[in-house]
């Protein structure tokens, strides 16, 4: 095993490394075997493969290294691996030669380059997911990992403030000109009871930040819905014609 004999051979001829051959008889050098997917060859005349890959390296057919090649950055290599495994969805590796993927932390997201990234403030990440905090609230700071860090219940998760609204959500910005933003708004120009404010009336005014209307004084009148400032003459608090 391990050699083959041509005709009138007075001595067997070893097959070369990378190959193997398990079995007598052979004739010619054709009957030597690549070395098997995911082991090693690394002598001659060898009737069976040395061994396995090394874990963190992988060994396509006919190697002679256990470490015929290195394990690339967010791809896993268990010991005997035939081709590197990508890391799955969540996972990465803090870089090449790894033996198994690292399950991503909770409150960052894989880069997908090696490492981690922490999770933005106003989101939560697990799984490799960013998620946004509920609607009408706001975080500052990062890192946040679960869905319960955004229920109120930490110091990381704050409710908007009156005369601001939490918009794209986890944001926080100033209620719009001509809205009134109360606790917790989900838009700056909230228009029903859900989004947390309203929309001026004739006969007030709402200049940006508003969190209440203010009426109009006397001799000045607001016709419009959405009014930014007072105008015209008229008594205080009327709601005058057009």
């Amino acid at each position: 095993m391990g050699n083959w004999c041509a005709l009138g051979s007075t001595t067997p001829t070893k097959c070369s490394a990378t190959t193997f051959l398990p079995h007598r008889g052979a004739k010619v050098i054709g009957d030597c075997q690549s070395c098997i997917q995911g082991n090693y060859c690394p002598t001659t005349g060898l009737s069976y493969p040395t061994g396995m890959c090394d874990a963190g390296y992988f060994c396509s057919s006919g190697s002679s290294n256990p470490q015929n090649a290195r394990c690339s950055t967010d791809h896993e290599c268990p010991r005997g691996t035939v081709t590197e495994v990508p890391c799955a969805e969540g996972k990465f590796t803090p870089g090449s030669g790894a033996v198994a993927c690292t399950t991503c932390n909770a409150g960052a997201y894989c880069t997908g380059t090696g490492g981690q990234t922490p999770c933005p403030a106003g989101r939560y990440c697990n799984n490799d997911r960013q998620m946004p905090c509920a609607a009408g609230s706001y975080s500052l700071v990062t890192s946040l990992g679960a869905e319960a860090d955004c229920d109120g219940s930490t110091a990381a998760k704050h409710p908007c403030e009156k005369g601001f609204a939490c918009y794209p959500i986890g944001n926080k910005i100033t209620c719009s000109p001509g809205y009134i933003c109360l606790d917790g708004a989900t838009t700056p120009r909230p228009i029903r009871s859900e989004h947390k404010g309203k929309m001026c009336i004739p006969g007030e005014y709402c200049p940006s930040g508003s969190f209440a209307a203010t009426l109009c004084q006397a001799g000045f009148f607001c016709s419009q819905y959405k009014a930014l400032s007072q105008v015209g003459q008229c008594w205080a608090g009327a709601l005058c014609p057009n």
